[in-house]
């Protein structure tokens, strides 16, 4: 997972980095979900790093939440990443799909990355397979 190998090799570097997943679909009861995985490399607990959403389906996020019944509110994420930047965290953030992968309806990885509240956070996307 690219996302928790960066929070590890900048951890080592001396860097308060931390992961975050803020949207997670395709979550199976008895496997290791990627924001564990991420939580483990990042060492810090904290309720801020917790996904906003954990969706069974694995469908793009908007589309897996709308089936269940509830939405991501992209205000509520920049909220959180802005509490996490002002406790001095680098963030190292992964996304579900790409880039253009709508995390809510009208609100994709892009949408995030070119909004102040991202700068200085990395984003660690994973490719969609074919």
């Amino acid at each position: 997972m690219v996302a928790a190998a960066l929070v590890l090799a900048l951890r080592q570097r001396g860097v308060r980095a931390v992961g975050f997943k803020p949207v997670e679909t395709g979550v199976v009861p008895q496997e290791a979900a990627d924001s564990e995985v991420l939580a483990a490399a990042t060492t810090v607990d904290l309720d801020l790093l917790r996904p906003l959403l954990r969706l069974p389906e694995a469908l793009a996020p908007a589309v897996a939440a709308e089936r269940a019944g509830v939405a991501l509110d992209p205000k509520v994420l920049e909220s959180r990443i802005h509490a996490l930047r002002a406790a001095g965290y680098t963030l190292v953030v992964e996304g579900a799909g790409g880039l253009l992968v709508p995390l809510a309806w009208g609100y994709t990885a892009w949408t995030w990355l070119d909004a102040p509240v991202s700068r200085r956070s990395w984003w660690a996307g994973r490719a969609s397979a074919p």
